[in-house]
């Protein structure tokens, strides 16, 4: 039942250190799983049919779906390699490897699949995930700085 104040929603039991941990381990679960991939491949695969419908259903739907998938399978491995970029290290130096090593990945592998696919629309189709995919690999490499200590602990 909800609270007759709507302040209490915000009460001091929702910001206990535990709860806190809590919530950032299902954060990252969902933001390492495949439902999390699958979500965020769809709105880019999206995307890249509008973008590439001018060059006709068939190159739209076929651009569309390799961005998708691309997406999708880079949002699920992506994450794994950030992991990896992170590996030890400690605070801000672990982060920066993880983001960095993210957004390289990333687009050296969206490039990669759109020139092999013939892509005619390449910046456009890639444009409008710059910031989403920059605001991604940040929040994921500070999750990891806030997360990946605790694992020894667990």
């Amino acid at each position: 039942m909800l609270s007759e104040n709507p302040t209490q929603l915000f009460s001091t039991a929702a910001t206990t250190p535990s709860t806190r941990l809590g919530l950032l381990r299902t954060l990252r679960g969902l933001m390492d799983s495949w439902l999390g991939a699958i979500l965020g491949g769809a709105v880019y695969g999206a995307w890249a049919v509008w973008a590439n419908w001018a060059d006709g259903a068939n190159q739209a739907l076929k651009v569309g779906l390799a961005h998708w998938s691309t997406s999708a399978l880079l949002t699920f491995f992506g994450t794994m390699a950030m992991r990896f970029f992170y590996g030890q290290a400690h605070g801000a130096a672990g982060g920066l490897r993880a983001m960095a090593g993210g957004l390289c990945l990333t687009y050296a592998t969206l490039l990669v699949v759109h020139g092999l696919i013939g892509t005619q629309h390449v910046l456009l189709t890639l444009a409008p995930g710059l910031i989403p995919n920059f605001l991604f690999c940040t929040s994921y490499a500070l999750l990891l700085m806030r997360t990946q200590p605790l694992k020894a602990l667990a």
